[in-house]
């Protein structure tokens, strides 16, 4: 579990946030006993893309760009 944070903080600066949740998401809900692949993606995206929209726009919390620019 702290490889999967350590990854998001390597990554983020380079990727940005959706790329840099990716790994640290689908880790952490393995964990957490979740095997099917399918429901593992859809958790995963509506996990990233609902923090992505809670604070990036609601909240206006600037993230770095990584190479998707935003």
């Amino acid at each position: 579990r702290s490889g999967a944070a350590l990854s998001y903080v390597v990554l983020l600066p380079y990727t940005g946030h959706i790329l840099a949740s990716v790994p640290v998401t689908v880790i952490s809900l393995r964990v957490m006993g979740l095997r099917s692949w399918p429901l593992l993606g859809a958790v995963t995206a509506l996990l990233i893309l609902g923090s992505y929209y809670l604070f990036g726009v609601l909240l206006m919390v600037p993230f770095p760009p990584g190479i998707l620019g935003g």
